[in-house]
């Protein structure tokens, strides 16, 4: 076999293998959801708060239909494509190369705006490929932009209100401007492969790096006496109400390279 004639063997291979040839790139939106779960300990009227050194939850370690404990929801918690989209757990949707050039945090409505400003202080976060093998490490959450989402103050369950209120409203809540393009960006891009290849199975991290607590008070309503304007009752939530957790998605920010379809 000539020169010519070898090369036109690896033409027909090479589109054999990808349709016509070639491949198709498009921006495709990988996103995982993690929760982190309070735990509120009630003493007489004293409610205590804390978020444990040690504890983790991990994104995109699960697919649609799974238990999603590992990422800090009730052991019944069933994934949904309002979790995550990924289908099988920590593997590229179609069996495209992901090329990863930036991540962000999306925080979750519900999340009470005094625990995730103490959550996003003191949890770092880590991604890793082919289980811990490479590790990149991003520092606290709270430098990690939300590329959407809420921005301001919110409303905590968790906080005793003013006495002439029934909430407390607790500012910092923003991780970032919620613009479409805020995001953290690589220096590098990071490669997710598919399965069977090295770098197949990403997964994020976030570890609590130092035990947090802080303490609410309950109190009962008073009606105004002389002089006096009165007081709302206040109590605090218990178990895994609202109001005790904080949470959001990990979303990439990423570009999808797969074999063009024989169809396409």
């Amino acid at each position: 076999m000539d020169q010519n004639q070898q090369l036109q063997a690896l033409m027909r291979l090479l589109a054999a293998q990808g349709g016509r040839g070639g491949h198709v790139e498009q921006s495709y939106p990988y996103y995982s959801h993690v929760r982190f779960q309070w735990t509120p300990t009630l003493v007489s009227s004293t409610t205590t708060w804390t978020l444990q050194q040690g504890s983790q939850v991990q994104a995109f370690n699960y697919a649609q239909g799974a238990v999603i404990t590992g990422a800090g929801f009730p052991s019944a918690t069933i994934a949904t494509p309002l979790d995550t989209n990924l289908i099988k757990q920590g593997e590229t949707i179609g069996g495209e190369t992901v090329k990863v050039y930036g991540l962000s945090f999306l925080l979750d409505t519900d999340a009470d705006a005094e625990l995730t400003r103490l959550t996003f202080a003191n949890v770092s976060v880590r991604i890793g490929l082919n289980g811990d093998q490479n590790i990149y490490n991003f520092g606290p959450l709270s430098m990690m932009p939300g590329g959407g989402g809420l921005h301001g103050i919110g409303r905590s369950d968790a906080v005793e209100s003013p006495l002439l209120d029934r909430y407390a409203m607790v500012g910092a809540l923003s991780n970032g401007l919620p613009g479409t393009a805020n995001y953290f960006r690589l220096p590098t891009p990071i490669l997710w492969k598919p399965p069977g290849s090295s770098d197949a199975s990403l997964t994020i991290t976030c570890k609590v790096e130092r035990t947090v607590t802080f303490t609410s008070v309950n109190r009962t309503a008073s009606a105004p006496a002389s002089g006096s304007t009165g007081t709302q009752a206040y109590t605090a939530p218990t178990s895994t109400n609202l109001g005790t957790y904080t949470g959001g998605w990990f979303r990439l920010h990423s570009v999808t390279k797969s074999a063009r379809s024989s169809n396409a």
